[in-house]
This record gives C-alpha cells, structure tokens and sequence, in this order.
C-alpha cells in the first residue's frame, strides 16, 4: 500500500491540496475534513454501495514530510479479498493522480 498509493499520493499532492481538492471532488469524493480534526483534508469515496473509503491526507510543514493514508470500513474484508482492496486502492490514486478514470 505504502509503495503503491501512498507515495505516489504524497509525492504528486505535497504542497498542492487545492490540486487535491479538485481531484477528490471531480472524482466525486465527499469532504469530510470536519471529522478528521487531525489530517489537513479529508475525503469519503462510496466506492461501491457497502465499501466506503476514506482518504486522509496530511500536507508537508515544519520539515515534516506530506503523508496519505487510505481509511476502509471494517467489514471491507466481508466483500473484498486483500487483491481487489489493493487494485481498488491503486484505481482510486491513479484516478487522482492522473485524473478521472471513468468510463463514460
């Protein structure tokens, strides 16, 4: 996850949240900020109807580096195996990273 979301998220969103910000809300991502007092944004993708994913993401300062985390329902693993978690983690940074990715 680390490697493959969390970096990449990092390094493409350190010191560009309005970046970010877009990207959440193009890809119809819900700010949730408020409930997350500590990371700097906070965003739920309904992912699919039963598997809700929350994006936290802390931006860089005071020679502290940006940091990205993932978020999953606790029951994710009821309607996901460990590989489709990691391929929806990788879709959801891609979609982010390089814009929406949906089929229209």
């Amino acid at each position: 996850m680390t490697d493959l979301v969390e970096t990449p998220l990092r390094n493409a969103f350190a010191s560009h949240m309005d970046k970010l910000k877009l990207a959440c809300e193009t890809s119809d991502g819900k700010n949730v900020t408020a409930q997350y007092e500590s990371s700097d944004l906070a965003y739920l993708f309904a992912v699919f109807p039963k598997i809700p994913v929350t994006l936290l993401f802390w931006d860089e300062s005071d020679g502290f580096e940006a940091d990205a985390k993932l978020l999953f329902d606790e029951t994710i693993i009821q309607h996901l195996d460990i590989e489709s978690i990691m391929f929806l983690s990788e879709h959801l940074c891609q979609m982010l990273i390089h814009g929406n990715l949906k089929a229209d």
